[in-house]
């Protein structure tokens, strides 16, 4: 069915600026957390008066029930934590999101081919960008920090920043109808392997190695260049690490297996990791149902209820002490269990499942999708599975930063599953 969109001329200017944000969120990631934050807020406000001034509640009317279920959830783990001003500075405005959400799907509705092409030229944009920080940075000490790392200054998140951006960009490829559509596709996935191998995030390597994966199963059309290209990067990856160095190698999967497989024992992750997941889990214990509260982690973590410790060995030899203190414990479910406690962990943790669920019924219904439609459903969903896989490390949950990345991605979700070709009025 076609969607029906009333539109006034007098908000013609303030879509476009809306569009031009939308266009900027992949730039202003890049930039660090002020700007993004501020793109949340702009768009937040676009929303607000959408649903409540121009009486469009009743599209997000389950959206808006849901989502304010756990914010609620979030205010009252606050309110009963030790500091309720501290904990207020992550959960108080968190309700910005929603609304920032809510803007990227009425965009959606409004002009969906405008909004795609924007993203696209955003996206890939970025991609060369990220490219060309690549090369200029490339003669740089690799043994220290990350090859690609102008852009991102001291912070090592250009992997993490493209993996997840990675679906998307694919899926949009594919559904448009461009010439050299397979050229283009290839050049992506071989540029896109090489800046998240060499930024030496091994997070990012596995978003984009499982986004591959899910590719491969879900979407025939990639088979085959998925294909060629893992049998391309590994040739050249090969070459580059016995003519060049091997310190990515070395960094990258040799650490990585030391750091698992260490002292006869098998670690999850590291031994850093490990630690932080056992002190979120001495939180949880001790705060089942209301938890320490958001963003308290980093407070209680030194307290000898919860502290943890570990030491690191070489060779019979202690080369690192350390324990489970930091800002967040490296993983958004027990972060969530940890500080809002089984209310809040349980609202993640259904929407994963329900995500999982989505895949599978998606890929038994193919037939009722048209191919161009199934590209887009399937992506989408593949999109928000893999920023919230959480069998990986992640970022602080009440991070801005990471939360542009996740609710982006829920968005499309929501959008394409429950919104694109329905009949959807919206008043303005």
């Amino acid at each position: 069915m076609s969607r029906v969109i009333i539109l006034s001329n007098n908000y013609i200017s303030l879509h476009n600026f809306n569009y031009l944000l939308i266009f900027l969120i992949p730039f202003s990631l890049i930039s660090g957390s002020f700007i993004p934050d501020l793109i949340c807020v702009l768009l937040g406000l676009y929303a607000i008066k959408s649903i409540f001034f121009d009486g469009n509640f009743k599209i997000f009317k389950t959206y808006f029930y849901l989502f304010f279920i756990f914010y609620f959830i979030c205010i009252v783990s606050s309110i009963f934590s030790r500091d309720i001003g501290f904990s207020f500075q992550s959960s108080l405005l968190y309700f910005r999101f929603f609304f920032y959400s809510c803007a990227i799907i009425l965009l959606f509705i409004h002009n969906q081919n405008k909004i795609l092409n924007i993203i696209l030229v955003s996206l890939l944009s970025c991609l060369l960008l990220l490219f060309f920080d690549f090369l200029i940075n490339y003669n740089q000490n690799i043994s220290e920090r990350p090859i690609v790392s102008y852009l991102f200054g001291d912070e090592k998140k250009a992997g993490s920043y493209l993996s997840r951006f990675y679906p998307l960009l694919i899926c949009i490829i594919l559904f448009k109808d461009i010439k050299f559509k397979n050229i283009v596709i290839h050049i992506i996935i071989l540029l896109s392997t090489f800046i998240i191998i060499l930024s030496f995030e091994r997070t990012a390597l596995l978003i984009f190695s499982l986004s591959n994966l899910l590719f491969f199963i879900f979407i025939k059309e990639l088979r085959k260049i998925l294909v060629v290209n893992l049998l391309l990067a590994i040739s050249l990856f090969t070459i580059y690490s016995f003519t060049m160095s091997n310190n990515v190698f070395n960094k990258v999967f040799l650490d990585t297996k030391n750091q698992i497989f260490t002292n006869d024992s098998i670690k999850i992750f590291s031994d850093h990791h490990e630690t932080h997941y056992i002190t979120a889990l001495k939180m949880f214990n001790s705060n089942k149902i209301l938890g320490i509260g958001p963003k308290m982690f980093r407070i209680k973590c030194s307290h000898p209820d919860y502290i943890t410790t570990y030491i690191e060995l070489k060779d019979n030899q202690l080369i690192n002490r350390g324990n489970g203190c930091a800002t967040h414990p490296h993983n958004i479910y027990l972060q969530l269990l940890a500080e809002t406690g089984l209310p809040g962990f349980i609202y993640l943790f259904i929407l994963e499942l329900f995500i999982i669920f989505k895949l599978v019924k998606i890929r038994i219904t193919k037939n009722k999708y048209s191919n161009s439609k199934y590209i887009l459903v399937i992506g989408s969903t593949i999109l928000l599975f893999c920023n919230l896989f959480p069998l990986m490390p992640h970022g602080n949950f009440f991070n801005n930063w990471i939360n542009i990345f996740y609710y982006f991605s829920l968005s499309i979700f929501i959008y394409f599953n429950y919104f694109d070709y329905k009949n959807v009025k919206i008043n303005n």
